[in-house]
């Protein structure tokens, strides 16, 4: 269990590197979907806290309980809301709020008593990468970028990451 606790982000870490940005058939399928589905966007979330909570019960088996596990529980279980959540990944998109919320990830880092409070926000950070732009989603309503976005492939990508 303590190996996973230690290579639990850095294997996501690799997973995110590896899906961040790519242009082939399976990543331009996850990119519509994302933009164009509700029911794929509650879904990522979903996974999301599925993968916070994987990580929050391997910690507990390890170390037992104790408050910053509790800490990071609570952060796992606001996913639940989804609105909540959505609001919190496309605030996240903003580079201002992003580098005043990796101060608490980084000071978590420091305190190896914190290791779950950090690792539960760098999923939340993790998976900010992968949500659909808020420009994106506003543009989406105007049926003529709807068309543009759905007929060109290149545009998915450009359309996809513009914060």
């Amino acid at each position: 269990m303590q190996l996973l606790i230690q290579f639990y982000p850095a294997i996501a870490t690799t997973v995110a590197m590896f899906f961040y940005k790519r242009d082939n058939r399976r990543m331009q399928s996850f990119y519509r979907r994302m933009a164009l589905s509700l029911s794929a966007r509650k879904l990522f979330v979903s996974l999301l806290m599925i993968a916070m909570l994987i990580y929050n019960f391997c910690y507990l088996q390890a170390n037992g309980m104790n408050v910053a596990l509790w800490i990071g529980t609570i952060l796992c279980i606001s996913m639940f809301s989804f609105r909540l959540a959505e609001k919190s990944l496309y605030v996240l998109q903003n580079r201002i709020y992003l580098a005043v919320a990796v101060i608490p990830m980084l000071v978590c880092v420091v305190q190896p008593g914190l290791l779950p409070i950090s690792v539960n926000l760098y999923f939340i950070f993790m998976g900010s990468l992968f949500y659909p732009s808020r420009k994106l989603r506003n543009r989406l309503d105007n049926p003529e970028t709807f068309t543009r976005f759905c007929a060109n492939r290149d545009a998915a990508i450009k359309y996809y990451y513009s914060r």
